[in-house]
C-alpha cells in the first residue's frame, strides 16, 4: 500500500488527549508509590518472629549435631519435639491469613489498582478512538510489528510502520522517563520502589503448622554421631613429623 495522508487534526483530536491522559496516570503512580513509600511498615507479630526463630534453631540442629555431645543433641530434640510441652507440638500456631497477604487493601492483590485502571484507559481508547490511524514511524518495520502498532485496525497490505489509536497505550511506556523528569522518581535500592509492586504469597501466607510437622520429622529421624570423639587422636597423628 502505498504511503497515507493523515490528518493534521487527528494529533490534536486523538493523540495529544492519550498523551495526556497517558501522562496523568504515570504522574499518580509515581505519587502513590512515594506515599506507600513513607506509610510505616506494621509491627512484626512476636508470635510469627518466635516461631520462626524456632525453625532456624531446629535447623542448626539439624546442620551441627555431629558436633555437640549426644546428651545436648537429645535435650534439644526432646525441646523441639516432645509429643507433649515440644515446641513443634503447640497447637496454638496460626493459620495463615491470605487477607494479610493481600496487604489488607479489601481483598485485592498488590498492584491490582492500577491493572485496573490500565483496564479502563484500554477501553476508553477503544471507545472513543477507535479506529485511527495516528502516526507513521520514521524507519521500516517488519510485518512481525502489525500486531503490536496496529490494534484495532484490519488491513493487511498496511505497512507496520503505522500506528493505530489503540495501540498507543500499550507502547508508551517512554512516559515513564518522562514522569521521572517531573518527579524525580527515588533510588532503585530504595524503600520506595521496592514497595511499588509487592509480590503475592509473602511470609504472612507461610503455613507454620506444616513446617513445624515437617521440622519435627526430621528432628525425629537424625541418629546422632560424633565428628570429635577422636579429635585428639587426629591431632597427634597430624602433628607426628613425617619420615
Amino acid at each position: 500500500m502505498e504511503n497515507l495522508v493523515l490528518d493534521p487534526k487527528i494529533v490534536w483530536v486523538v493523540l495529544v488527549p492519550i498523551l495526556f491522559v497517558m501522562m496523568l496516570i504515570n504522574m499518580l503512580r509515581t505519587n502513590v508509590a512515594r506515599l506507600m513509600a513513607k506509610t510505616p511498615a506494621p509491627p512484626e507479630d512476636k508470635n510469627e518472629f518466635r516461631d520462626s526463630q524456632a525453625l532456624l534453631r531446629s535447623q542448626r540442629l539439624r546442620t551441627n549435631f555431629q558436633r555437640i555431645p549426644r546428651e545436648a543433641f537429645e535435650m534439644r530434640r526432646h525441646f523441639f519435639t516432645h509429643a507433649d510441652d515440644g515446641v513443634f507440638s503447640r497447637e496454638d500456631v496460626r493459620a495463615p491469613d491470605p487477607m494479610a497477604a493481600l496487604g489488607g487493601n479489601g481483598g485485592m492483590m498488590p498492584g491490582m489498582e492500577f491493572q485496573i485502571i490500565q483496564i479502563l484507559i484500554f477501553q476508553w481508547v477503544n471507545y472513543f478512538f477507535s479506529g485511527f490511524i495516528v502516526m507513521k514511524l520514521p524507519f521500516a518495520l517488519t510485518t512481525g510489528f502489525k500486531a503490536m502498532f496496529q490494534r484495532g485496525i484490519n488491513l493487511p497490505t498496511l505497512q507496520a510502520s503505522y500506528v493505530s489509536s489503540a495501540s498507543c497505550p500499550m507502547n508508551m511506556t517512554a512516559l515513564q522517563g518522562v514522569t521521572s523528569l517531573i518527579f524525580t522518581d527515588p533510588p532503585v535500592d530504595s524503600p520506595a520502589v521496592s514497595n511499588r509492586a509487592p509480590t503475592f504469597g509473602t511470609s504472612v501466607m507461610t503455613d507454620m503448622k506444616k513446617l513445624f510437622e515437617s521440622e519435627r520429622e526430621e528432628l525425629g529421624l537424625i541418629n546422632w554421631f560424633s565428628e570429635v570423639s577422636d579429635a585428639e587422636t587426629q591431632l597427634l597423628s597430624s602433628l607426628k613429623p613425617s619420615k
